[in-house]
């Protein structure tokens, strides 16, 4: 499934700073914890076998019971997000494992898609770019000449 432009254009739309896009509360941050959660709901799911509050899961035995808190790391920094757990406690995750606390590899791909989403954008925007200079030039700095600064 592609990513379509009009996606990214909502995710970006209220970003004025890099800060907005890979500061502490930015974007990245955000996107990342949002993706990770719905993974494991996902998992959860395909674990009990119904979505949440589906009746089809009532006397089952096991069903959802909420979610506990955790801080994983990474190349993000710490990133707090919430694990869905079930009541007889059988569920192991398989995208973020029990005991587990750094995470790596995904800024990559995100800072990637960002930073084609800031380059499309910045190349048919027709305000005022307030310092996408300097997202633009982190991106550099993060990948090299695998970045088109052209």
């Amino acid at each position: 499934m592609a990513i379509t432009n009009a996606v990214l254009d909502e995710l970006l739309k209220d970003c004025q700073t890099p800060d907005d896009l890979i500061g502490h509360h930015g974007i990245l941050k955000r996107l990342t914890k949002a993706l990770i959660e719905r993974v494991m709901q996902a998992e959860m799911t395909h674990h009990l076998g119904y979505e949440r509050h589906d009746p089809a899961g009532d006397h089952l035995g096991n069903s959802h019971n909420g979610t506990s808190g955790k801080t994983i790391s990474g190349e993000f920094g710490k990133l707090a997000i919430n694990v869905p757990r079930d009541r007889k406690s059988t569920f192991d995750l398989l995208i973020v494992r029990k005991g587990q606390r750094r995470w790596t590899g995904f800024d990559d791909k995100i800072i990637k898609i960002l930073f084609l989403s800031v380059w499309r954008i910045a190349k048919r925007w027709t305000m005022p770019i307030h310092d996408w200079g300097a997202a633009i030039n982190q991106f550099a700095i993060l990948y090299g000449d695998r970045v088109p600064l052209r």
